[in-house]
C-alpha cells in the first residue's frame, strides 16, 4: 500500500509515478461515490495511511523513503475530488491539477518545507503532501477565476 502498488519502486521520479496512481483510483471511486464522497475517502485514507507510512519507514529503514508514495496518491485524490465541484471535468484541468500538485510538492513553499524538515514522522509524510494539495486546489480556483473573468 505504501508504495502505491509498486509505483514507488520506479527508478525515475517515484513521487510523480506514484501520483499518477491517484487517477485510476479516482476513476474507480467515481463509479460509486460523488466528488464529495471521494473527498471523504481521501480524508479517511489520510488517517489510514499514517500507520502504513510508519510501517514502511521501519521496513525501508529510513524516514520518508522515496518508495513511500501513498502520501502523493491521497493528496492527488483530494485534488481530483475537488475538480468537478469547481471546474468543468475537462482533462486539461486534471493535467493542470497534477502539474500544480507536483510543483508545490517539489518546491515546498511555506509551511510545507518546514513540516517536511521538522515533522519527520509518518504524520509529517502525509501532512506536507496534503498542504501541497491545498495549494494546488487554490491555484486551480485562481486559474479558473482568471479564465472566466479576465481571459474570456
Amino acid at each position: 500500500m505504501a508504495t502505491g502498488f509498486g509505483a514507488g519502486f520506479s527508478p525515475i521520479m517515484p513521487g510523480t509515478v506514484g501520483t499518477l496512481v491517484a487517477f485510476p483510483v479516482f476513476y474507480l471511486a467515481k463509479l460509486w461515490l460523488s466528488p464529495f464522497g471521494i473527498a471523504i475517502l481521501a480524508f479517511l485514507l489520510f488517517f489510514a495511511a499514517i500507520p502504513i507510512c510508519k510501517s514502511a519507514e521501519a521496513y525501508f529503514e529510513r524516514p520518508d523513503a522515496s518508495q513511500i508514495v501513498i502520501d502523493e496518491i491521497v493528496a492527488m485524490l483530494l485534488v481530483l475530488s475537488t475538480l468537478p465541484a469547481i471546474l468543468p471535468e475537462y482533462w486539461i484541468w486534471q493535467l493542470i491539477g497534477f502539474i500544480a500538485f507536483r510543483f508545490f510538492d517539489i518546491v515546498k513553499p511555506f509551511p510545507i518545507r518546514y513540516i517536511d524538515q521538522h515533522l519527520s514522522n509518518a504524520l509529517g509524510i502525509m501532512l506536507d503532501d496534503i498542504i501541497a494539495a491545498f495549494y494546488a486546489i487554490l491555484f486551480l480556483l485562481l486559474s479558473e477565476w482568471l479564465w472566466q473573468n479576465i481571459i474570456l
